[in-house]
């Protein structure tokens, strides 16, 4: 019934997934070592959260509860 653990985890998982997780990891390695480039044109995060920022209060626990929900209903009838 379980012998299925007994197999090499190389067997368990199959070979394609092990090699999109090696391109992945590689894709991450070579973007987390290229030089950062910052044109004129993007925002600091101080400046994106400066975009956000309004007057108004923040929404109560039972506003953010009653969206929630008005979404739920939204999204699954």
């Amino acid at each position: 019934m379980l012998d299925h653990l007994d197999e090499t985890p190389a067997t368990i998982v199959p070979a394609q997934s092990v090699a999109r997780s090696v391109v992945s990891v590689e894709q991450i390695r070579q973007m987390l070592a290229a030089p950062e480039e910052i044109s004129g044109d993007e925002l600091t995060l101080e400046e994106l959260e400066g975009c956000l920022a309004t007057d108004a209060p923040p929404p109560s626990d039972e506003e953010v509860e009653r969206w929630l929900e008005e979404e739920r209903t939204r999204k699954y009838g």
